[in-house]
Protein backbone atom coordinates (compact mmCIF):
# COMPACT_ATOMS: atom_id res chain seq x y z
CA UNK A 1 0.00 0.00 0.00
CA UNK A 2 2.88 2.04 0.80
CA UNK A 3 4.31 1.97 -3.09
CA UNK A 4 2.95 5.58 -4.68
CA UNK A 5 2.18 5.18 -8.60
CA UNK A 6 6.02 6.11 -9.69
CA UNK A 7 7.61 3.43 -7.29
CA UNK A 8 5.32 0.89 -9.00
CA UNK A 9 6.28 1.66 -12.26
CA UNK A 10 9.63 1.95 -11.36
CA UNK A 11 9.23 -1.62 -10.03
CA UNK A 12 7.78 -2.97 -13.14
CA UNK A 13 10.51 -1.92 -15.24
CA UNK A 14 12.52 -3.63 -13.44
CA UNK A 15 10.84 -6.66 -13.04
CA UNK A 16 11.44 -9.91 -14.41
CA UNK A 17 8.37 -12.09 -16.55
CA UNK A 18 8.02 -16.30 -16.14
CA UNK A 19 6.05 -17.89 -18.29
CA UNK A 20 4.44 -20.96 -17.68
CA UNK A 21 2.08 -23.50 -17.84
CA UNK A 22 0.60 -23.47 -14.23
CA UNK A 23 1.87 -20.81 -11.26
CA UNK A 24 3.88 -23.75 -9.49
CA UNK A 25 5.89 -23.84 -12.47
CA UNK A 26 6.19 -20.03 -12.51
CA UNK A 27 7.11 -20.22 -8.63
CA UNK A 28 9.93 -22.33 -9.17
CA UNK A 29 11.48 -20.90 -12.11
CA UNK A 30 11.47 -17.67 -10.04
CA UNK A 31 12.84 -18.99 -7.20
CA UNK A 32 15.70 -20.40 -9.25
CA UNK A 33 16.34 -17.04 -10.65
CA UNK A 34 15.53 -14.15 -8.46
CA UNK A 35 15.60 -16.39 -4.58
CA UNK A 36 13.58 -16.91 -2.18
CA UNK A 37 12.58 -13.18 -1.34
CA UNK A 38 11.36 -12.62 -4.90
CA UNK A 39 8.19 -9.98 -5.03
CA UNK A 40 5.09 -11.03 -7.18
CA UNK A 41 3.65 -7.82 -8.59
CA UNK A 42 0.92 -9.39 -11.04
CA UNK A 43 -0.79 -12.49 -12.30
CA UNK A 44 -1.85 -12.89 -15.99
CA UNK A 45 -3.21 -15.52 -18.23
CA UNK A 46 -2.01 -15.72 -21.94
CA UNK A 47 -4.43 -17.64 -24.03
CA UNK A 48 -3.24 -19.33 -27.06
CA UNK A 49 -3.56 -17.51 -30.28
CA UNK A 50 -5.45 -18.87 -33.79
CA UNK A 51 -4.99 -22.61 -34.02
CA UNK A 52 -2.63 -23.42 -31.50
CA UNK A 53 -5.54 -22.99 -29.23
CA UNK A 54 -6.87 -26.36 -30.39
CA UNK A 55 -3.75 -28.48 -28.77
CA UNK A 56 -2.03 -26.38 -26.86
CA UNK A 57 -2.72 -25.56 -23.45
CA UNK A 58 -3.45 -21.65 -21.84
CA UNK A 59 -0.41 -20.19 -19.81
CA UNK A 60 0.34 -17.83 -17.25
CA UNK A 61 2.78 -14.58 -17.12
CA UNK A 62 3.68 -13.95 -13.62
CA UNK A 63 6.18 -10.28 -13.28
CA UNK A 64 8.26 -10.74 -9.85
CA UNK A 65 10.92 -8.21 -8.81
CA UNK A 66 13.60 -8.42 -6.22
CA UNK A 67 12.90 -6.60 -3.09
CA UNK A 68 15.21 -3.71 -3.65
CA UNK A 69 13.61 -2.94 -6.87
CA UNK A 70 10.43 -1.89 -4.79
CA UNK A 71 12.22 1.04 -2.90
CA UNK A 72 11.38 3.89 -3.81
CA UNK A 73 14.05 6.53 -5.06
CA UNK A 74 14.69 9.28 -2.84
CA UNK A 75 14.10 12.15 -5.97
CA UNK A 76 12.67 14.35 -3.97
CA UNK A 77 12.34 14.35 0.08
CA UNK A 78 9.14 14.46 1.52
CA UNK A 79 8.61 18.10 3.27
CA UNK A 80 9.09 17.39 7.38
CA UNK A 81 5.84 17.49 9.26
CA UNK A 82 7.32 21.06 11.03
CA UNK A 83 6.79 22.70 7.60
CA UNK A 84 3.62 21.21 6.35
CA UNK A 85 2.24 22.14 10.48
CA UNK A 86 3.38 25.72 9.36
CA UNK A 87 1.57 25.87 6.01
CA UNK A 88 -1.71 24.79 8.73
CA UNK A 89 -0.59 27.70 10.59
CA UNK A 90 -0.46 30.36 7.87
CA UNK A 91 -3.78 28.84 6.14
CA UNK A 92 -5.92 29.34 9.81
CA UNK A 93 -4.08 33.02 10.07
CA UNK A 94 -5.00 33.91 6.59
CA UNK A 95 -9.18 32.81 7.30
CA UNK A 96 -9.10 34.48 10.65
CA UNK A 97 -8.07 37.94 9.26
CA UNK A 98 -10.19 37.39 6.71
CA UNK A 99 -13.60 36.59 8.56
CA UNK A 100 -14.24 40.02 10.48
CA UNK A 101 -15.35 39.51 14.13
CA UNK A 102 -18.93 39.06 14.71
CA UNK A 103 -20.61 40.77 17.62
CA UNK A 104 -21.86 39.00 20.31
CA UNK A 105 -25.58 40.62 20.13
CA UNK A 106 -25.59 38.72 16.62
CA UNK A 107 -24.83 35.51 17.65
CA UNK A 108 -27.63 33.41 17.81
CA UNK A 109 -28.37 30.68 20.51
CA UNK A 110 -27.62 27.68 19.98
CA UNK A 111 -30.21 24.86 19.36
CA UNK A 112 -30.88 22.51 22.26
CA UNK A 113 -30.16 19.47 20.37
CA UNK A 114 -29.51 18.16 16.83
CA UNK A 115 -32.49 15.97 15.47
CA UNK A 116 -31.08 12.49 13.68
CA UNK A 117 -31.13 11.75 10.26
CA UNK A 118 -34.27 9.30 10.42
CA UNK A 119 -33.79 5.65 8.86
CA UNK A 120 -33.46 5.20 5.53
CA UNK A 121 -37.03 4.64 4.08
CA UNK A 122 -35.58 1.28 2.68
CA UNK A 123 -34.14 0.06 5.90
CA UNK A 124 -37.65 0.78 7.72
CA UNK A 125 -39.10 -1.23 4.81
CA UNK A 126 -37.03 -3.91 6.20
CA UNK A 127 -37.29 -3.47 9.79
CA UNK A 128 -41.44 -3.68 9.30
CA UNK A 129 -40.73 -6.89 7.16
CA UNK A 130 -38.08 -8.67 9.83
CA UNK A 131 -41.08 -8.13 12.41
CA UNK A 132 -43.54 -9.36 10.39
CA UNK A 133 -41.70 -12.61 9.83
CA UNK A 134 -40.92 -12.65 13.39
CA UNK A 135 -44.39 -12.01 14.57
CA UNK A 136 -43.40 -9.20 15.94
CA UNK A 137 -46.24 -6.06 16.05
CA UNK A 138 -43.60 -3.32 16.27
CA UNK A 139 -40.00 -4.22 14.48
CA UNK A 140 -37.21 -4.41 16.59
CA UNK A 141 -35.07 -1.41 16.99
CA UNK A 142 -32.14 -0.44 15.05
CA UNK A 143 -28.46 -1.27 16.45
CA UNK A 144 -27.34 1.46 18.06
CA UNK A 145 -24.32 3.12 16.86
CA UNK A 146 -21.31 4.69 19.05
CA UNK A 147 -22.44 7.85 16.94
CA UNK A 148 -25.30 7.86 14.85
CA UNK A 149 -25.20 10.25 11.68
CA UNK A 150 -26.81 13.57 12.82
CA UNK A 151 -27.96 16.59 10.41
CA UNK A 152 -25.25 19.31 11.08
CA UNK A 153 -26.16 22.58 12.57
CA UNK A 154 -26.22 25.69 10.20
CA UNK A 155 -22.43 26.77 10.28
CA UNK A 156 -23.87 29.95 12.01
CA UNK A 157 -25.28 28.06 14.73
CA UNK A 158 -22.28 26.17 15.74
CA UNK A 159 -20.73 27.03 19.28
CA UNK A 160 -16.97 28.80 17.66
CA UNK A 161 -14.12 26.35 19.11
CA UNK A 162 -11.60 27.08 20.77
CA UNK A 163 -9.51 24.65 18.89
CA UNK A 164 -8.30 26.09 15.77
CA UNK A 165 -7.03 22.52 13.84
CA UNK A 166 -11.28 21.91 13.82
CA UNK A 167 -11.10 23.64 10.05
CA UNK A 168 -8.25 21.98 9.31
CA UNK A 169 -9.76 18.22 10.26
CA UNK A 170 -13.00 19.62 8.31
CA UNK A 171 -10.85 20.44 5.61
CA UNK A 172 -9.37 17.33 5.33
CA UNK A 173 -12.06 15.34 4.93
CA UNK A 174 -13.85 14.48 8.73
CA UNK A 175 -17.57 15.37 9.29
CA UNK A 176 -18.56 18.52 11.78
CA UNK A 177 -20.06 15.69 13.89
CA UNK A 178 -16.62 13.30 13.82
CA UNK A 179 -14.53 16.36 14.35
CA UNK A 180 -16.21 17.41 17.60
CA UNK A 181 -15.61 13.40 18.81
CA UNK A 182 -11.83 14.32 18.09
CA UNK A 183 -12.14 17.56 19.85
CA UNK A 184 -13.51 16.19 22.87
CA UNK A 185 -10.67 13.35 23.12
CA UNK A 186 -7.80 16.28 22.35
CA UNK A 187 -9.26 18.35 25.52
CA UNK A 188 -9.63 15.03 27.09
CA UNK A 189 -6.02 14.00 26.85
CA UNK A 190 -4.50 18.00 27.00
CA UNK A 191 -6.69 18.31 30.30
CA UNK A 192 -10.39 19.12 30.77
CA UNK A 193 -9.53 22.44 32.49
CA UNK A 194 -6.65 23.37 30.48
CA UNK A 195 -7.30 25.90 27.43
CA UNK A 196 -6.23 24.73 24.27
CA UNK A 197 -2.30 25.31 23.24
CA UNK A 198 -1.35 28.06 22.10
CA UNK A 199 0.75 26.62 19.23
CA UNK A 200 -0.60 24.93 16.11
CA UNK A 201 2.31 22.51 16.36
CA UNK A 202 0.50 21.17 19.55
CA UNK A 203 -3.03 20.91 18.37
CA UNK A 204 -2.02 18.47 15.40
CA UNK A 205 -0.07 16.23 18.01
CA UNK A 206 -2.86 15.93 20.17
CA UNK A 207 -5.38 15.54 17.04
CA UNK A 208 -3.49 12.79 16.17
CA UNK A 209 -2.90 11.05 18.95
CA UNK A 210 -7.23 11.56 19.82
CA UNK A 211 -7.26 9.61 15.98
CA UNK A 212 -4.76 6.74 17.38
CA UNK A 213 -6.95 6.14 20.60
CA UNK A 214 -10.46 6.41 18.84
CA UNK A 215 -8.92 3.66 16.44
CA UNK A 216 -11.29 0.42 17.10
CA UNK A 217 -9.05 -2.19 16.32
CA UNK A 218 -9.60 -5.25 14.10
CA UNK A 219 -10.41 -8.30 16.05
CA UNK A 220 -9.24 -11.67 14.82
CA UNK A 221 -10.67 -14.77 15.66
CA UNK A 222 -10.16 -17.03 18.28
CA UNK A 223 -7.92 -20.14 17.52
CA UNK A 224 -10.68 -22.12 19.42
CA UNK A 225 -12.75 -21.23 16.52
CA UNK A 226 -10.19 -22.74 13.91
CA UNK A 227 -9.75 -21.98 10.45
CA UNK A 228 -12.30 -18.98 9.02
CA UNK A 229 -15.07 -19.43 5.94
CA UNK A 230 -14.14 -15.38 4.79
CA UNK A 231 -17.15 -14.22 2.77
CA UNK A 232 -17.59 -10.97 1.18
CA UNK A 233 -20.56 -9.12 1.32
CA UNK A 234 -21.54 -5.39 -0.30
CA UNK A 235 -22.77 -2.92 -3.04
CA UNK A 236 -22.41 -4.53 -6.32
CA UNK A 237 -18.92 -3.08 -7.86
CA UNK A 238 -17.29 -2.36 -4.89
CA UNK A 239 -14.43 -4.78 -5.84
CA UNK A 240 -15.54 -8.08 -3.35
CA UNK A 241 -14.16 -10.53 -6.42
CA UNK A 242 -11.53 -9.15 -6.70
CA UNK A 243 -10.36 -8.48 -2.85
CA UNK A 244 -11.32 -12.22 -2.45
CA UNK A 245 -8.65 -13.33 -5.29
CA UNK A 246 -6.13 -10.45 -3.85
CA UNK A 247 -6.44 -12.69 -0.43
CA UNK A 248 -6.61 -16.05 -1.96
CA UNK A 249 -3.02 -15.05 -3.96
CA UNK A 250 -1.65 -14.08 -0.98
CA UNK A 251 -2.72 -17.52 0.94
CA UNK A 252 -1.49 -19.33 -1.80
CA UNK A 253 1.62 -17.28 -2.92
CA UNK A 254 3.29 -16.26 0.50
CA UNK A 255 1.95 -17.83 3.01
CA UNK A 256 2.23 -21.13 0.85
CA UNK A 257 -1.38 -22.70 2.36
CA UNK A 258 -3.69 -24.05 0.28
CA UNK A 259 -7.02 -22.97 0.26
CA UNK A 260 -10.76 -23.54 -0.69
CA UNK A 261 -13.34 -21.49 -3.04
CA UNK A 262 -17.22 -21.20 -3.74
CA UNK A 263 -18.44 -19.02 -5.95
CA UNK A 264 -22.04 -19.17 -5.42
CA UNK A 265 -25.46 -17.27 -6.43
CA UNK A 266 -28.21 -15.22 -4.50
CA UNK A 267 -31.13 -13.69 -4.66
CA UNK A 268 -29.65 -13.18 -8.42
CA UNK A 269 -26.83 -14.96 -10.51
CA UNK A 270 -23.43 -14.68 -9.68
CA UNK A 271 -21.80 -13.57 -12.99
CA UNK A 272 -18.38 -12.41 -12.14
CA UNK A 273 -15.73 -14.35 -13.76
CA UNK A 274 -12.60 -12.97 -12.16
CA UNK A 275 -12.88 -15.73 -9.68
CA UNK A 276 -13.22 -18.43 -11.88
CA UNK A 277 -10.09 -17.27 -13.98
CA UNK A 278 -7.59 -16.53 -10.54
CA UNK A 279 -8.94 -19.80 -9.21
CA UNK A 280 -7.15 -21.47 -12.83
CA UNK A 281 -4.62 -19.15 -12.85
CA UNK A 282 -3.71 -19.75 -9.16
CA UNK A 283 -4.72 -24.10 -9.33
CA UNK A 284 -7.70 -23.92 -7.14
CA UNK A 285 -10.82 -25.51 -8.27
CA UNK A 286 -13.68 -22.90 -7.62
CA UNK A 287 -16.94 -24.21 -6.58
CA UNK A 288 -20.16 -23.46 -7.86
CA UNK A 289 -22.07 -25.17 -4.93
CA UNK A 290 -22.26 -25.24 -0.99
CA UNK A 291 -21.90 -28.79 0.16
CA UNK A 292 -20.32 -28.07 3.04
CA UNK A 293 -17.57 -27.27 4.46
CA UNK A 294 -15.46 -30.51 4.26
CA UNK A 295 -11.76 -29.63 5.33
CA UNK A 296 -12.01 -27.20 8.06
CA UNK A 297 -8.73 -26.62 8.67
CA UNK A 298 -8.18 -25.07 5.08
CA UNK A 299 -8.46 -21.16 4.53
CA UNK A 300 -12.47 -20.69 2.84
CA UNK A 301 -13.07 -18.22 0.20
CA UNK A 302 -17.03 -17.23 -0.70
CA UNK A 303 -17.67 -14.56 -3.57
CA UNK A 304 -21.63 -14.12 -3.46
CA UNK A 305 -23.43 -11.86 -5.81
CA UNK A 306 -23.54 -7.92 -4.53
CA UNK A 307 -26.46 -6.07 -2.89
CA UNK A 308 -28.06 -2.98 -3.26
CA UNK A 309 -28.47 -1.32 0.11
CA UNK A 310 -31.79 0.36 -0.55
CA UNK A 311 -33.19 -3.41 -1.30
CA UNK A 312 -34.57 -4.37 1.72
CA UNK A 313 -35.47 -8.20 0.68
CA UNK A 314 -32.59 -9.03 -0.95
CA UNK A 315 -30.58 -7.59 2.39
CA UNK A 316 -33.09 -10.00 4.05
CA UNK A 317 -32.29 -12.70 2.02
CA UNK A 318 -28.21 -12.09 2.14
CA UNK A 319 -29.06 -12.38 6.11
CA UNK A 320 -30.73 -15.48 5.60
CA UNK A 321 -28.25 -17.23 3.27
CA UNK A 322 -25.24 -16.28 5.96
CA UNK A 323 -26.73 -18.51 8.54
CA UNK A 324 -26.27 -21.81 5.96
CA UNK A 325 -22.38 -21.21 6.62
CA UNK A 326 -20.89 -22.06 9.99
CA UNK A 327 -17.65 -20.53 11.28
CA UNK A 328 -17.85 -17.98 8.81
CA UNK A 329 -16.30 -14.50 9.05
CA UNK A 330 -18.34 -11.65 7.17
CA UNK A 331 -16.51 -9.12 5.60
CA UNK A 332 -18.19 -5.86 4.27
CA UNK A 333 -16.34 -4.63 0.87
CA UNK A 334 -17.11 -0.95 0.09
CA UNK A 335 -15.82 1.26 -2.54
CA UNK A 336 -13.30 4.12 -0.47
CA UNK A 337 -13.95 6.66 -3.60
CA UNK A 338 -17.58 7.06 -3.01
CA UNK A 339 -18.76 10.13 -1.08
CA UNK A 340 -18.87 10.15 2.80
CA UNK A 341 -22.93 10.15 2.92
CA UNK A 342 -23.01 7.46 0.46
CA UNK A 343 -20.85 5.25 2.66
CA UNK A 344 -21.82 5.86 5.89
CA UNK A 345 -25.46 5.22 4.44
CA UNK A 346 -24.03 1.66 3.48
CA UNK A 347 -22.23 0.46 6.26
CA UNK A 348 -25.46 1.45 7.96
CA UNK A 349 -27.79 -0.17 5.94
CA UNK A 350 -25.64 -3.74 6.30
CA UNK A 351 -25.61 -3.30 10.04
CA UNK A 352 -27.86 -6.09 10.63
CA UNK A 353 -25.96 -8.83 9.18
CA UNK A 354 -22.86 -10.16 11.14
CA UNK A 355 -20.35 -8.04 9.83
CA UNK A 356 -16.81 -8.57 11.32
CA UNK A 357 -15.07 -5.80 9.91
CA UNK A 358 -14.95 -3.16 7.00
CA UNK A 359 -12.75 -3.61 3.59
CA UNK A 360 -12.15 -0.33 1.70
CA UNK A 361 -11.27 -0.67 -1.89
CA UNK A 362 -10.09 1.46 -5.12
CA UNK A 363 -7.95 3.68 -2.75
CA UNK A 364 -5.68 4.66 -5.71
CA UNK A 365 -8.62 6.31 -6.90
CA UNK A 366 -9.48 8.51 -3.48
CA UNK A 367 -6.52 10.97 -2.52
CA UNK A 368 -9.03 12.37 0.38
CA UNK A 369 -8.08 9.73 2.86
CA UNK A 370 -9.01 11.68 5.78
CA UNK A 371 -12.83 11.32 5.23
CA UNK A 372 -12.10 7.06 5.60
CA UNK A 373 -12.05 8.27 9.16
CA UNK A 374 -15.68 8.97 9.69
CA UNK A 375 -16.09 5.52 8.89
CA UNK A 376 -13.88 4.50 11.98
CA UNK A 377 -15.60 6.93 14.05
CA UNK A 378 -19.29 6.83 12.59
CA UNK A 379 -19.52 3.10 12.55
CA UNK A 380 -19.23 0.09 14.97
CA UNK A 381 -17.49 -1.91 12.91
CA UNK A 382 -13.24 -2.08 12.84
CA UNK A 383 -11.38 -1.32 9.69
CA UNK A 384 -9.72 -4.69 8.57
CA UNK A 385 -8.12 -4.57 5.29
CA UNK A 386 -7.28 -1.60 2.37
CA UNK A 387 -7.00 -2.48 -0.86
CA UNK A 388 -5.56 -0.23 -4.27
CA UNK A 389 -5.71 -1.10 -7.86
CA UNK A 390 -6.94 -4.16 -9.86
CA UNK A 391 -3.62 -6.33 -10.19
CA UNK A 392 -3.31 -9.67 -8.55
CA UNK A 393 -2.33 -10.27 -5.92
CA UNK A 394 -1.82 -6.01 -6.14
CA UNK A 395 -1.25 -3.89 -3.27
CA UNK A 396 -3.61 -5.21 -0.03
CA UNK A 397 -3.12 -5.18 3.12
CA UNK A 398 -4.08 -4.71 7.10
CA UNK A 399 -5.54 -1.74 8.07
CA UNK A 400 -3.59 0.28 10.80
CA UNK A 401 -4.42 3.48 12.20
CA UNK A 402 -0.63 5.02 11.44
CA UNK A 403 -1.59 4.29 7.64
CA UNK A 404 -4.46 6.35 7.90
CA UNK A 405 -2.84 8.93 9.72
CA UNK A 406 -0.15 9.47 7.86
CA UNK A 407 -1.57 11.11 4.75
CA UNK A 408 -3.27 13.77 7.17
CA UNK A 409 -0.30 14.30 9.44
CA UNK A 410 2.93 13.34 7.51
CA UNK A 411 5.27 10.34 7.90
CA UNK A 412 5.38 6.70 6.08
Amino acid sequence: MTMNPEAAARARARSFSFVARDIAGAVDEIRAKLGSEAVILNIRRLPARGLLKLWQHPKIEVLACLPEAMEEAPAEPAAPASSQISEFEAQISKFEAQAPPVPQSQIPPAPPARAAVPQHEAMQRYARASAAAAGETEPAPAPVEPTPLLVDAPEAARHPSPWRCAAVLERLGLTPLHVERVLEQMQELHGAERRPPESMTQELVLARAALLRLWRPRTAPPASAGTPLHVFIGPPGVGKSTVLCKWLAQTLLLNGQAARVWRLDGRTANASEIVSIYGEILGVRVERSWRGRGEAALPGFMDLPGVDFQDAEALQFLGQTLTQFPGVQVHLVLNAAYTTALLLAQSRAFSRLPVADLILTHLDEETAWGKLWNLVLGTNYALGFLSAGQNVPGRFCAAQAELLCAPLFGGK
